[in-house]
């Protein structure tokens, strides 16, 4: 996956979409809109500034063209109640970052991620690359949503809690499926994908992820998959310290290859998932990108 880092240097247009305000890098107004229930971001009017919390209501589909980059302000982020379809490319994939707020006080070079909130079941996003994301808990959640991410790249974030927070969290009967991707997770008790805060570890809604063909980094006292989820061609790389690692290539305790439902197979990665077949000794992809 290459990322496209191209910033037009134009006059700020704002567009209105829900009382929310998108400003886009073109030098002259573009319709957006492709109908009544369809927002459309090209490449040609990126990058796409987010002033404030964007919602993309029920029965509305925002569409990203590959090579887009949407820059969120500080401590903003992108609820998604309809459909989100962002499809990029391997040579130019969607960028979803920061744009500081100077007005902002304290940190500002960090946006709050997305909230799937019973979105549309057609909701995917490939090729994407998350940067400067950062929560109290989770990045992204998916709350009584299964969207499908293939081939993103999440990196690693410390979350303003003392224990627990990760990546991706699960609630509510959701069932993702996230596949050729890349999670990166350090911190005490943090996970890459939890259905529950992986200071608890008990899943109460039986939200069950699909985890097929990524690759895992994770610190030695977190988790890769945590109350949930069915692992099945996973690489999961356990940073240990001193610029050692360890690749978890166990099938878990109690060993289940196929998943029925029961959130108990431990591995020293994986707490109370639904089961783990073929863990890989080596990396799906390779470290600098896809």
């Amino acid at each position: 996956m290459r990322p496209n880092t191209k910033y037009k240097q134009c006059v700020m247009i704002g567009i209105i979409f829900y009382s929310i305000t998108v400003f886009t890098g073109c030098d002259s107004p573009v319709d957006n809109t492709d109908d009544d229930s369809t927002i459309h971001w090209t490449v040609e009017n990126s990058p796409y500034i987010v002033e404030d919390n964007l919602v993309i209501e029920k029965g509305t589909k925002l569409m990203i063209e590959p090579g887009v980059t949407v820059a969120f302000k500080t401590a903003r982020g992108l609820i998604i109640r309809g459909e989100l379809s962002a499809i990029g490319t391997e040579k130019d994939s969607i960028i979803f970052t920061f744009s500081p707020d100077t007005s902002f006080v304290g940190f500002k070079e960090y946006w709050r991620g997305f909230k799937f909130d019973s979105c549309g079941t057609n909701t995917k996003l490939e090729y994407c690359f998350f940067k400067g994301y950062l929560s109290d808990e989770f990045a992204i959640i998916c709350d009584n949503s299964s969207p499908t991410f293939k081939h993103c790249i999440f990196p690693s974030f410390t979350p303003h809690i003392e224990t627990g927070g990760g990546i991706i969290l699960c609630i509510h009967n959701s069932f993702p499926s996230i596949e050729y991707s890349r999670l990166s997770m350090g911190g005490f008790k943090t996970a890459c994908v939890a259905c529950a805060n992986p200071s608890e570890l008990i899943n109460l809604d039986q939200s069950n992820p699909k985890l097929i063909q990524n690759d895992f980094y994770i610190s030695n006292d977190g988790y890769a998959v945590v109350a949930g989820g069915f692992l099945d061609g996973n690489y999961i790389n356990i940073w240990t310290g001193g610029g050692t690692s360890e690749i978890d290539t166990s099938l878990g305790n109690p060993v289940d290859k196929i998943g029925d439902g029961i959130f108990s197979t431990c591995s020293r990665s994986c707490i109370n998932v639904d089961g783990v077949k073929n863990p890989l000794n080596e990396p799906n992809f390779p470290v600098a990108g896809f």
